[in-house]
């Protein structure tokens, strides 16, 4: 069976590196583990690699060259998602810009969202329906 990939929200501290000790646990990634760091459009790919050309510190922090953190414009505190995939023995860290183009518009999941009464059923019969179109803004559907 496959292993699904695990999701968790970090920040770059003031040094720009990351820390989520249950996603290096889950990788089995311990301190100072090689690794490769490649790019794939806005997202850096971190896989385990003998003879890589970058480590976790000692610590087990992952640090993210600076010249990366200068290209994607990451500052000192800048959220992220990791990604784990224990399958690859690799992470994926993707800037939260990549949520906002992937994620339906949430100001058209609002005007789509119904209300709930007091037993928790929808007060509006019909379906509220949010679609992804391929630029990532979200496009309101549903009955009225």
């Amino acid at each position: 069976m496959r292993d699904r990939p695990r999701y968790a929200l970090a920040r770059f501290d003031d040094r720009g590196r990351l820390a989520n000790q249950p996603l290096l646990a889950l990788l089995r990634w311990v301190p100072r583990e090689r690794l490769d760091i490649r790019l794939h459009g806005a997202s850096l790919v971190l896989q385990r690699n003998p003879r890589g050309v970058f480590a976790l510190s000692r610590r087990g922090l992952i640090q993210v060259p600076l010249v990366v953190r200068r290209w994607w414009s990451f500052e000192i505190g800048d959220p992220v998602l990791l990604v784990a995939v224990p399958d690859r023995s690799a992470m994926v860290v993707h800037s939260l810009v990549a949520l906002d183009k992937a994620l339906p518009d949430p100001r058209q999941v609002v005007v789509a969202s119904r209300p709930f009464d007091a037993e928790g059923a929808a007060t509006d019969p019909g379906p509220a329906q949010v679609q992804v179109n391929g630029t990532g803004d979200g496009a309101a559907g549903g009955s009225s």
